[in-house]
This record gives structure tokens, C-alpha cells and sequence, in this order.
């Protein structure tokens, strides 16, 4: 389960600093929503069980995460 729990979230934290990095996901990300995505990101980066309360990281980075990336959604926005 940790183990499980630890892969998941590594992943989808190198994929959401990465969408950070670049700059881009469905279309170009404004100049504040870059650094939020690779810090969220790098939140998912840390291991549950590194401290008391890591896992808390975790969540906090996955809903900032998942709420920017909802909010590039062409539906959501106006075209640019």
C-alpha cells in the first residue's frame, strides 16, 4: 500500500511539475499559474511517510494540482 501510495503520487507529481516547466497543458498557462503547478508538484514529490503529517503534502498537492488543471480547461476559460 505505501509503496503503491508512493509511486502514484511521484508520478503525477513529475507530471504536474513538468506541465509547470513548460508551460503548457491544453493551452499556454499565465505567468502565476506556472509556479503554483511546480510547487504543487513538488508537494506530491514528498514521500507520506517522510514526517508527521507528509501525507497532508500529498493531498494539498494533488487538489491544488487537480484545481489548476481543471481550471486550463477550454470550458472553463475564455479563449486567450
Amino acid at each position: 500500500m505505501d509503496v503503491g501510495l508512493a509511486a502514484l503520487t511521484a508520478t503525477a507529481g513529475i507530471w504536474v511539475v513538468s506541465i509547470g516547466i513548460v508551460g503548457y497543458f491544453r493551452r499556454p498557462l499565465g505567468p502565476l499559474v506556472r509556479p503554483a503547478l511546480v510547487i504543487s508538484g513538488l508537494a506530491l514529490l514528498v514521500p507520506a511517510g517522510a514526517f508527521d503529517g507528509a501525507l497532508w503534502t500529498d493531498v494539498a498537492g494533488a487538489a491544488v494540482g487537480t484545481l489548476l488543471l481543471a481550471g486550463t480547461h477550454p470550458k472553463v476559460l475564455p479563449p486567450p
